[in-house]
């Protein structure tokens, strides 16, 4: 009888273990894609800001140039 229950706490500390890893990877794949999301939000307000930018620099040039 030892040598089964000692078995079973073995495959329950092997199993617990496991569902421990699966779990801290599926954080840590929820993070990165959490990081990647606002990563990539940020950087197309940046871009869109440049843009708006870079066209009201060439618009005001322009300005200056035909007047």
């Amino acid at each position: 009888m030892d040598k089964v229950e000692k078995k079973e706490k073995q495959i329950v500390r092997v199993g617990f273990e496991i569902s421990d890893i699966i779990s801290i990877v599926t954080l840590i794949c929820s993070g990165i894609s959490l990081a990647l999301f606002i990563t990539t939000f940020v950087l197309a307000l940046f871009i869109n800001a440049r843009q708006d930018f870079w066209f009201l620099v060439l618009t005001q040039l322009a300005d200056f140039i035909l007047s």
